[in-house]
């Protein structure tokens, strides 16, 4: 008796931690499709537990059947998820292909729910788990036990989910190998209660389908994200206008923080006009043809307005160590790099990346260089240095999880850890195209306490052609303000006409724009 129960109790939390991982896996990859990452899993958290709770309403037509009729439909039910579940990971790999492609509300809102239908579904079949084991249990305080080894499974599932599975698997390895878990446990409910048989020839199928899997993963997860990556990539660019861009995926890296891509682009038919890219989460972050001008602007423009020596200067980002490569370019004036990057997976990947080595030139062994493995809002938190030049090097606010990073609370805190001369640069999105984020900026600055601030942007030698759109802040807003010295390097020299026009302006946010904090997002505009 103890044995049976002892051997339900295991099946249960097996079931329950599959569960709680396809549900946190579909939420998450929804996410890294249409974006919105909270209300990806707010809703498919929700869609969930309700279908679940459909799921155990319809128990009640099988209810009075026999013992051995309801360990058939268990094992059905434990097949039927690993079917749908496979099937949702192609269906919304192939979803994205489409988004970002149509402006129409209808069409995005149609594909998001498309996006769903697979979370209903299976959240439906797995309602009936829960009530099949419990009366398999057939005791007085079964549903108790049964449903605290479930709530078990479950916090192991979401932890294994958050610390093994997403950030050395990906996506794709979690739901094959989640789905060889329930087909494991189909397989040795089958056994256990005499109805292999009537299996049998679907195990043998699943099995010659998991050892091939076995042999070939790491060319299917290629392909596999060839076809996701691409997909979202090409309709990325497609709606900046490149009609005819293709993407050619080299390699992927998921981290616990991100989802590293990197690609070639070739945005016409022969294949003449390409360019080497990295992008993360959906951000393009370093492409070959625009690289260095970024890294040019972001530190040569400010070095050209500091005039002084033994300089402290913090990168907050900056994990692939090109903004190091170029500020040794000033080694004389500077003392102490201190970067703050959280994502060490991506850290050591860049070290030896082909692409990036070839920007960063192992610069993470630059001897006045720090690299301290945190979050950059709990650094500033818990920091008490003086910084003379403060870069933040972030990838776009897109992302929930970057949002901190964008806040009136972020650049109090930077305020507070800037010198009283100092300077604070970064990137930000252009007010062409993207107004509305602007605004929110500049009253999340001023709600800072930043007064003044210097837009400038970067020009790619020799086109001179724009490439990126950056700002400087100054710590005290009474004193002089500093400007470029156009002789201070080869690069401000060159494009000395473009930036002596350039001049400081008063922060002044428009009327009903709200800045973004933490506790008080501006979600709408920022992630949107």
């Amino acid at each position: 008796m103890q044995r049976r129960i002892n051997f339900l109790f295991l099946i249960t939390f097996l079931v329950a931690l599959c569960s709680i991982v396809y549900e946190v896996a579909f939420a998450q990859l929804l996410s890294l499709v249409f974006g919105y990452t909270v209300f990806m899993y707010s809703i498919t958290i929700g869609l969930f537990l309700f279908s679940m709770g459909v799921g155990a309403l319809l128990f009640s037509k099988i209810n009075k059947c026999s013992f051995k009729k309801i360990s058939i439909v268990f094992v059905t039910v434990e097949l039927l998820i690993v079917f749908f579940a496979l099937l949702g990971l192609f269906l919304i790999g192939w979803l994205a292909r489409f988004v970002g492609i149509y402006d129409s509300v209808f069409i995005s809102t149609a594909l998001m729910i498309a996006g769903f239908i697979p979370i209903f579904v299976i959240g439906l079949i797995s309602g009936l788990e829960l009530p099949i084991l419990t009366r398999m249990y057939d005791k007085e305080d079964g549903y108790a036990h049964i449903l605290g080894v479930d709530y078990f499974g479950s916090l192991i599932g979401t932890t294994l989910f958050a610390l093994v599975m997403y950030p050395y698997l990906g996506i794709f390895n979690t739901f094959v190998v989640v789905a060889f878990i329930n087909t494991f446990v189909a397989f040795i409910f089958a056994l256990q209660y005499n109805i292999l048989d009537k299996f049998l020839w679907i195990f043998a199928i699943l099995f010659f389908a998991f050892s091939f899997y076995a042999m070939a993963h790491t060319r299917l997860q290629q392909q596999f994200d060839r076809w996701y990556f691409e997909s979202v990539l090409e309709s990325i660019y497609k709606k900046f206008g490149f009609s005819e861009a293709q993407v050619s995926v080299d390699k992927t890296l998921t981290s616990a923080y991100q989802t590293a891509v990197w690609y070639t682009i070739f945005f016409s038919n022969n294949k003449t006009n390409s360019d080497q890219c990295l992008n993360l989460d959906r951000d393009i972050q370093a492409c070959a043809n625009w690289v260095e001008s970024y890294h040019k602007g972001l530190i040569y423009v400010p070095m050209s307005m500091i005039n002084k020596e033994n300089l402290h200067v913090l990168v907050l980002g900056g994990g692939d160590f090109i903004v190091v490569n170029f500020l040794k370019k000033f080694d004389s004036q500077i003392a102490r790099i201190d970067l703050v990057d959280i994502d060490k997976k991506f850290r050591e990947e860049a070290k030896q990346d082909t692409f990036l080595r070839q920007y960063h030139q192992d610069s993470y062994k630059y001897d006045k260089l720090t690299v301290f493995n945190k979050d950059a809002l709990h650094f500033l938190r818990t920091n008490k240095k003086k910084y003379d030049l403060i870069l933040v090097d972030l990838p776009g606010a897109k992302h929930e999880k970057l949002l901190p990073l964008y806040s009136v609370e972020f650049f109090k805190l930077v305020k507070r850890a800037l010198d009283n001369d100092g300077l604070v640069v970064s990137w930000f999105y252009p007010k062409k195209g993207f107004n509305e984020h602007a605004q929110v900026l500049e009253a999340t600055l001023y709600k800072a306490g930043f007064g003044r601030r210097f837009d400038y942007v970067a020009y790619n030698y020799p086109t001179e052609q724009k490439t990126e759109q950056f700002f400087v802040l100054r710590n005290d807003n009474s004193a002089k303000e500093p400007l470029i010295n156009t002789n201070s390097n080869s690069y401000v020299k060159y494009y000395a006409d473009k930036y002596t026009s350039n001049s400081w302006y008063t922060i002044a946010p428009k009327n009903g724009i709200e800045p973004h904090s933490i506790f008080k997002p501006n979600y709408d505009v920022l992630v949107r």
